[in-house]
């Protein structure tokens, strides 16, 4: 008995490991525009993938945030998405050219998960917006 229950445990372990997601990131990138921050990127192998977070750190490559969702499409797609919120109060010290890093969080159909490396973008705010941003915080 014992070892039926192993070879089926061994079977279980085998079909989810087959089920986990393939996805090869071919580019990732971010780029300031002075108002928002832009993360971009091309999956060129993307199987079983049900989704992508989007997470950002401030100054540093450790304390990433989950930002957003973008549903998976298929392999060879080009994907975008636009941090409107990249100056923020509340959120350690940020000022104008402050140092961000993203990452992409890929969410696999069966619930698993894999990050892929950061890319870090300096984020140059206006003064304009500085200003604009800090007037809408005081009235949330």
């Amino acid at each position: 008995m014992r070892f039926s229950l192993a070879v089926l445990l061994v079977c279980i372990a085998s079909t989810v490991a087959f089920a986990a997601a393939k996805v090869d990131i071919a580019t990732l990138d971010a780029r300031s525009d002075g108002d928002n921050i832009t993360v971009e990127w091309r999956a060129d192998v993307e199987q079983d993938v049900e989704r992508y977070e989007v997470q950002r750190s401030v100054q540093n490559t450790r304390n990433f945030k989950s930002i957003g969702d973008v549903d998976a499409i298929g392999a060879g797609s080009y994907y975008r998405y636009v941090d409107e919120n990249a100056f923020m109060k509340g959120e350690q010290d940020q000022i104008a050219g402050t140092m961000y890093f993203y990452r992409l969080k890929i969410v696999a159909q069966d619930g698993s998960t894999s990050y892929t490396s950061h890319t870090p973008v300096t984020h140059t705010v206006s003064s304009v917006r500085q200003t604009w941003g800090m007037i809408k915080e005081m009235f949330r």
